[in-house]
């Protein structure tokens, strides 16, 4: 990191992106919120949502502790499923997630290629190793861990941890039968190089040790509109 003193409210840009903290979880909200048709009741405490045909809801708990699931989304058509999120969570994969889901909440799992699901995760540099009957993939810092257990409860399972570090845990589950390509949006998110926005007082305690961190350029100050010119002709006045 070479950033000079930083202030709390300081913008940074940091890589990768499973180091790099949840920033503005809320901001995934909006993600389906927004979308015509998705029922939304909101408290001060939780926010639900629920798809236009009622089968896949969104429950988001603001005051989820680190590791525990803040997102949970569950569908119930016949082939039921469900994504859990914890607190952490990097938003960006969820805001891709989310996205997806608006598009395709209807959907259900189709057959898997595990060739085709691994090549990016080969090509961002992660180990794959056999771990029983699962494959375990692993980022290039030995953080982040995915978990592919076939047929299991528990399809896919993401865990990040810098050394029990506060913040820096997070979680993310996909059951089974979880549409594919819900999942791959949001490894597809997670793996992107593309360093992610955040303030500096967003970012986990021990990412400057073992992420890429550096200042964002300041967002550039919107022009004033021009101020209105007089209509009255010169000479006349009221």
């Amino acid at each position: 990191m070479n950033t000079g003193p930083l202030a709390a409210a300081d913008r940074i840009l940091v890589s990768p992106r499973h180091l790099a903290g949840q920033g503005k979880p809320a901001t995934a909200f909006g993600a389906v919120a927004i979308t015509t048709g998705w029922w939304v009741h909101t408290t001060p405490n939780s926010a639900h949502l629920a798809s236009p045909s009622g089968d896949t809801e969104i429950v988001f708990d603001p005051q989820g502790a680190e590791g525990e699931p803040r997102w949970t989304v569950t569908h119930t058509g016949p082939v039921p499923w469900q994504a859990q999120f914890s607190g952490a969570t990097p938003r960006e994969p969820v805001i891709a997630f989310m996205y997806t889901l608006k598009r395709h909440s209807e959907g259900t799992a189709a057959e898997f290629d595990l060739a085709a699901f691994e090549e990016p995760f080969r090509t961002a540099g992660w180990k794959a190793e056999p771990d029983g009957m699962a494959l375990r993939l692993t980022s290039p810092d030995a953080f982040c861990t995915l978990t592919r257990t076939p047929e299991a409860v528990v399809g896919w399972q993401f865990t990040n941890n810098i050394f029990c570090s506060n913040g820096s845990r997070w979680e993310a589950s996909f059951t089974e039968h979880t549409p594919h390509r819900l999942v791959e949006s949001f490894t597809s998110s997670l793996l992107n190089p593309k360093p992610v926005l955040r303030r500096w007082d967003e970012v986990p305690r021990l990412t400057p040790q073992f992420g890429q961190i550096t200042r964002a350029a300041s967002p550039t100050p919107r022009t004033p509109p021009p101020a209105p010119t007089s209509v009255i002709p010169p000479g006349r006045h009221r």
